[in-house]
């Protein structure tokens, strides 16, 4: 079939446009095929097996029996076991600012906001009622400071425990 235009000349066969695509025939599995499979089972389960025999724990009569003659007989010290020390533990300390002072804290929401400090009042109930936005006060009764914010979602302030 020859095809001719303005930019190239080409011969195409014939075959390659007429002919139906050839049909993919599903071979049946052979007696190697089943043998081979075979021995991959047999592999795996062996695997499987020695796996499992090597990962096993002693029998209970075992570990008792163990245990019972290493409790009897007399110990020295093992120089590669280090002896057990209780560490000193710090524990927090307060801190208490100065009237009016300025400070950066974290709120729940993850924000970090300029804080300051008003004074400490015995119970939340005793928190002022028109504070100004980013007053702390601390709460002796909880020991817990609470800041005048507004929270992600809110439309108002409210006090909120950083």
């Amino acid at each position: 079939m020859q095809s001719t235009s303005s930019r190239f000349e080409t011969t195409l066969p014939k075959e390659h446009f007429y002919s139906p695509p050839p049909k993919r025939t599903i071979k049946p599995a052979t007696a190697a095929d089943w043998r081979t499979l075979g021995i991959v089972g047999i592999i795996a389960v062996t695997f499987i097996a020695t796996v499992q025999l090597l990962t096993q724990r002693q029998p209970a009569a075992a570990v008792t029996a163990t245990a019972a003659a290493a409790a009897a007989a007399p110990t020295a010290p093992d120089p590669a076991t280090p002896p057990q020390v209780t560490p000193e533990v710090r524990r927090a300390q307060l801190l208490t600012w100065p009237l009016g002072a300025t400070g950066w804290t974290t709120m729940p929401d993850g924000h970090r906001i300029v804080v300051r400090y008003m004074g400490a009042v015995d119970t939340f109930d005793q928190l002022p009622r028109t504070p100004q936005w980013s007053d702390m006060w601390k709460v002796t009764q909880s020991g817990a400071s609470w800041v005048w914010y507004t929270p992600v979602g809110f439309t108002r302030p409210a006090w909120v425990d950083p």
